[in-house]
């Protein structure tokens, strides 16, 4: 059978691309500059190719959507610009799309993901699923710093959920309040297979933008290994597709993006890149 992806050449793999012009797009951010300032592991650079190559080999049944693959390039080792130049990447790759899938990288990369977004959208709702709130007070930016950074240029309402955090993961400067985002830090006793769905609900999503984030070292550590600082305690993985399957019934337009996985840490059976190809698979599948 005849494939209906071409492929293209990506470094050292190949990935695939779509005929047609699709409302459904992956972007992949191959780089893990941020993670590295802020002192962990190298590695999550090569988290784009070993996720796309296992979401690639899943058989896609005879309905599933078609989708088209971009890769924001690194043109600075300068990371301040560098992010400046991801804001203008992704902002035209980002008009038009029903679903997006932003792959990094660090964390640092949801920052120009989002801000591409501000001027297109009268609202934005983001649920982070993570250890740490990423809102580091920091003279520098990086990975521990995106949520802090987007607050100081928000021009629009932003609501920020943080969810699966531990206290124990984060200082008392990273908990101080946040200026214009709204943060509602939720309650391990609150966190089930409906909070995204009864949240979301709630709202007129005309020309709202619904945010999904995993930052894998959110998810817990008998099923996600490959992180840079593994979870004490974290999420199951069944849950991120409960509320997947949330956003998708209730929202028209959302993106998901998956930070922080580092195959370099990853067992011989590729366990994390799998299960993380799984949730893309499953947040475009209809």
């Amino acid at each position: 059978m005849k494939s209906k992806y071409k492929p293209e050449s990506l470094g050292f793999f190949h990935h695939y691309n779509s005929n047609k012009k699709s409302s459904r797009k992956i972007l992949l951010s191959p780089d893990d500059s941020g993670v590295i300032r802020n002192y962990g592991r190298s590695g999550s650079r090569f988290a784009p190719a070993a996720i796309t190559e296992e979401f690639l080999k899943l058989n896609k049944p005879a309905k599933f959507p078609t989708f088209n693959i971009h890769e924001i390039k690194k043109d600075s080792i300068d990371f301040d610009q560098y992010q400046s130049q991801m804001v203008e990447s992704i902002a035209p790759l980002s008009e038009n799309f029903q679903q997006l899938i932003h792959v990094g990288g660090g964390h640092d990369h949801i920052y120009p993901l989002l801000k591409a977004q501000i001027n297109k959208y009268d609202k934005i709702i983001i649920f982070n699923i993570d250890a740490h709130l990423d809102t580091r007070v920091s003279d520098i930016n990086h990975s521990g710093t995106p949520f802090r950074q987007l607050d100081k240029e928000l021009e629009i309402p932003c609501e920020l959920y943080q969810i699966g955090i531990h206290q124990y993961a984060n200082s008392l400067s990273t908990q101080e309040s946040l200026k214009r985002i709204k943060q509602i830090v939720v309650p391990t006793d609150q966190i089930n297979k409906d909070l995204i769905g009864r949240v979301i609900s709630t709202h007129d999503l005309t020309n709202i933008l619904v945010v999904l984030s995993l930052d894998a070292d959110g998810l817990s550590s008998s099923q996600m290994e490959a992180v840079s600082a593994v979870n004490h305690f974290g999420i199951d993985a069944k849950l991120i597709f409960d509320w997947v399957a949330d956003i998708k019934k209730i929202s028209k337009q959302s993106i998901f993006g998956i930070y922080e996985y580092n195959p370099l840490f990853d067992n011989l059976s590729n366990k994390g890149a799998k299960l993380i190809a799984s949730l893309l698979f499953h947040f475009f599948s209809p």
